[in-house]
């Protein structure tokens, strides 16, 4: 039993190094070399903005320098959607995001109803 258990491991240790040696082909990847990056407090309203005036599909968020996640179109529509039809209202996460600037983005997003597939 114990010679079989050194055999499964050393045949693991080989496959291991092997894998870790070998080369990656990126040529199919596409590594977006400059990426939109937003700062952790950037309102939806904001985010919104930039993502229809640059045609984003993701932007990068970060906190001084440092990746700390990712936010998707998808996602991005999911949050207008959920501010449109939320019976209740939710207080801002951040500073930044103010009860004007919340109002401001409330009315805004209120016709995207009609047009939310097309965003």
């Amino acid at each position: 039993l114990s010679a079989f258990c050194y055999s499964e491991r050393f045949q693991r240790a080989n496959w291991e190094a092997g894998q870790l040696s070998s080369q990656l082909d990126l040529q199919a990847i596409h590594i977006d070399a400059a990426p939109f990056q937003l700062v952790e407090n950037t309102s939806v309203f904001k985010i919104h903005s930039v993502f229809s005036m640059l045609g984003l599909r993701r932007a990068y968020v970060t906190k001084l320098g440092r990746l700390v996640g990712v936010v998707s179109l998808r996602e991005l529509r999911a949050a207008i959607e959920d501010i449109n039809h939320s019976s209740t209202r939710v207080p801002p996460r951040s500073a930044a995001v103010d009860e004007e600037e919340a109002e401001e983005m409330i009315k805004y997003t209120e016709g995207f109803d009609s047009c939310s597939n097309h965003v």
